[in-house]
C-alpha cells in the first residue's frame, strides 16, 4: 500500500523505540543509584531490570560511560561552605543534577544516528564508529541503511551522491541496506569487497584480513581487493556464504544463517564445533580470556546455545555441558581442564587462591 512503511522501516522504528525506552529506564536507574538513600530492595530491583535483557545492560553501560566522561562537571563540594540546612539537602540536589545531566545527554544519544562521540584517527574523511569488547551497537545511516556492530568492531562510513562506501576495519557487522539503484553500497572488509544495491548480509573479519560473508536476503557481488592476478567476482544469494582471502574467493556454500547471526539476539549457537573454536569465539566477548588447559580438550565437540551477555552464564554453560573443570585464576583468566584426567596430575597448576565456578 502506498505510503505504508516497509518491513525494514518498521524494524528500524522498532529498534529505535527499544533503544529509546532502554536509555530512559537506564537514566532513571542511574540517577536513583547515585542517591545514598536507595534501599536494598531497590538495588535488587535494579539487578533484575539489568539482567532482564541485553538492551538494558547495554543502555546502562552507555549511560555510565557517559557520566564517567563528565567527571569534571561535578562541583568541588570540598571548597563549598554550605549551611546545615543546605548540607542536609545536598544528596537530593546531587541526585537531581545527575538525573538532569544524564537525561539531557541520553536524549542526545537517542537522537544520534551515525555520529561517534569518540572516533579514532580519521580514515577517508569518513565518520567512524567502534564497539568495545562485549559491546554491540546499532547505527542508523541517513540513507535508511542499518548497520549492527558486533563486539570489538570498527567501521568507517562515507555516503556520497553516487555511491555509499563502508570499510569494516575490524570485527563483525550485519548490514541491512536500503535499496537504491542509483547508489550502490560497497563494503571493504580486509581482503574482500562486497557490492550491493539493497540486501541483508553479515561480514566477519579475521586477524589475517580474510573475511567471511553470509547473505540473509537478496544478492551480493563479492570480489578480492588485494590481488595481483585477475579474480572473477562471484554472486551470492540468500543462504549463501563464502570466505575471501588475499588472492582467492572460497567455494560458495549453503550456510546456517541463524547460527551466524545469533549474536544479534545475545546468543552463540554451536553445532558440533571443536572446543578450541568455541573458546576463540567466546573470547571475543570477554575482557578476561578463557583458555584450554589440557590438549585433550582441543578437539572435543560442542553443541550448545550460550548467552554471551553474562560471563558467569558462559562459564556455567561450559561447566554443565562439557567434561571440564572450570577454574578462574586470580588474574581473571579462566582455565578449562579435562576432568577425566587424574586430579593429582594438575595439582600444581591449580593450587593457590583460585575459584571454582
Amino acid at each position: 500500500m502506498k505510503g505504508e512503511p516497509s518491513n525494514i522501516d518498521r524494524d528500524r522504528i522498532m529498534a529505535h523505540k527499544t533503544r529509546s525506552k532502554a536509555l530512559d529506564e537506564a537514566t532513571q536507574w542511574f540517577a536513583r543509584l547515585r542517591d545514598d538513600a536507595i534501599s536494598s530492595d531497590e538495588r535488587h530491583a535494579f539487578q533484575i531490570w539489568r539482567t532482564a535483557n541485553l538492551a538494558h545492560r547495554r543502555a546502562f553501560e552507555e549511560i555510565s560511560a557517559l557520566w564517567d566522561s563528565m567527571d569534571g562537571l561535578e562541583p568541588d563540594t570540598a571548597k563549598m561552605q554550605p549551611t546545615t540546612r543546605a548540607n542536609a539537602r545536598a544528596p537530593f540536589f546531587k541526585t537531581q543534577i545527575a538525573a538532569a545531566l544524564i537525561i539531557g545527554f541520553s536524549a542526545l544519544l537517542v537522537g544520534l544516528t551515525h555520529f561517534e562521540l569518540t572516533p579514532w584517527s580519521p580514515f577517508w574523511g569518513a565518520e567512524h564508529f567502534q564497539t568495545a569488547t562485549g559491546e554491540q551497537r546499532t547505527l542508523f545511516l541517513d540513507d535508511g541503511t542499518t548497520i549492527y556492530l558486533n563486539t570489538h568492531s570498527k567501521v568507517a562510513v562515507r555516503l556520497k551522491d553516487k555511491e555509499r562506501h563502508v570499510r569494516l576495519i575490524e570485527g563483525e557487522a550485519l548490514f541491512d541496506v536500503q535499496r537504491d539503484p542509483q547508489r550502490p553500497f560497497i563494503v571493504d572488509a580486509g581482503n574482500g569487497r562486497v557490492r550491493v544495491l539493497g540486501t541483508r548480509f553479515n561480514i566477519r573479519m579475521h586477524p589475517d584480513s580474510s573475511a567471511d560473508v553470509a547473505v540473509l536476503e537478496g544478492h551480493v557481488d563479492v570480489t578480492p581487493r588485494a590481488t595481483k592476478k585477475a579474480v572473477a567476482s562471484i554472486d551470492l544469494y540468500r543462504g549463501d556464504g563464502t570466505s575471501i582471502s588475499a588472492d582467492r574467493i572460497g567455494p560458495v556454500e549453503k550456510v546456517d544463517v541463524a547460527r551466524i547471526t545469533s549474536w544479534r539476539d545475545g546468543r552463540m549457537i554451536f553445532r558440533g564445533t571443536p572446543l578450541s573454536t568455541v573458546v576463540a569465539d567466546l573470547n571475543r566477548y570477554l575482557a578476561d580470556d578463557v583458555r584450554i588447559g589440557d590438549d585433550s580438550l582441543q578437539d572435543i565437540t560442542v553443541t550448545a546455545v550460550i548467552r554471551i551477555e553474562d560471563r558467569a552464564a558462559i562459564l556455567h554453560a561450559l561447566d554443565m555441558s562439557l567434561p571440564v573443570d572450570v577454574v578462574t585464576l586470580p588474574s581473571g583468566v579462566t582455565m578449562l581442564y579435562d576432568d577425566r584426567i587424574n586430579q593429582d596430575a594438575r595439582t600444581t597448576q591449580k593450587n593457590g587462591p583460585s575459584k571454582k565456578l
